[in-house]
């Protein structure tokens, strides 16, 4: 009766060792006739052991360029496979063909290095400088923010701080503007320079046609209707009226006048208070 003989093939062989194997227990054998394999095989209790001299380390790949686990077949020999170099961690290679690294880190060259630091935001808020973002004031104090940049604010000539001016200056429409002479904006309250009042703008006051100054008026005049005028008589020898130099009683102080004896003026025609002539 012939006896038979079983060939381990492959890596899964060696990575289970030298020892004996049931042929029950086994999968992927090939049974073998009698006891020789291509003139190479070993018997012993029913299992051929793989060819000598290929497959451990520093020896010739096997078959198919074959290793057990462990090694690896390069340049036709078993060699110890390399660990995986570390990666994506700063200083290390970058990852994988994505060349990725752990965030907050950046690939660089190949090398997993740091992000470049933010760009610091640009000063602002200074005159000359760019108006800062909210919440922050957008400009200093004395200043105010106009299209882009800080310029300075709220004196005559300037843009307005926020809706208001300095000293004798209003906001308007153009900026601060001067205030309170003649001819100017009225200032706040409708205050104006001495000698002026406030119609619509600052106008002089208390003279001769002026409005009053309240209620007074300057020199001979007197106030008539809200405004400054003279005392005006007309003699009865005369055409026109003629200015009394009087603030107050006019037709009292106009007979005086007509009535002087040794003028002959003829006595009082009339008397107002108006614009006369000399």
């Amino acid at each position: 009766m012939r006896s038979r003989s079983y060939l381990l093939v492959g890596p899964l062989s060696w990575a289970l060792g030298l020892g004996a194997c049931s042929t029950r227990s086994l999968d992927h054998l090939v049974e073998a006739d009698d006891a020789t394999v291509d003139g190479d095989a070993l018997e012993g209790d029913g299992v051929i052991f793989p060819p000598e001299g290929c497959g451990a380390e520093g020896q010739p790949c096997c078959e198919g360029a074959s290793c057990p686990l462990g090694l690896v077949c390069k340049a036709a020999r078993c060699e110890k496979a390399e660990p995986p170099k570390p990666c994506g961690n700063k200083g290390e290679a970058c990852c994988g063909a994505t060349n990725t690294c752990f965030s907050p880190l950046e690939c660089k060259g190949g090398t997993c290095v740091d992000p470049p630091a933010p760009k610091p935001p640009d000063p602002c808020g200074a005159e000359g400088q760019g108006c800062c973002a909210a919440p922050s004031p957008a400009c200093g104090d004395g200043l105010t923010c106009a299209g882009t940049s800080c310029v300075r604010c709220g004196d005559a000539g300037q843009p307005c701080c926020g809706g208001s001016c300095r000293g004798k200056t209003v906001c308007g429409s153009g900026g601060c503007t001067a205030c309170g002479g003649s001819g100017q904006l009225c200032c706040g309250g409708g205050a104006c320079d001495p000698g002026t009042i406030c119609k619509g703008s600052c106008v002089g006051c208390g003279g001769v046609g002026q409005p009053c100054c309240g209620l007074a008026c300057t020199g001979t005049t007197a106030c008539i209707g809200g405004a400054c005028k003279q005392c005006c008589a007309l003699c009865k020898n005369r055409t026109a009226y003629h200015r009394i130099d009087v603030g107050s009683m006019c037709a009292e102080q106009a007979s005086t006048y007509c009535n002087e004896a040794g003028k002959g003026r003829g006595g009082l025609a009339d008397a107002k208070w108006d614009y006369c002539g000399p």
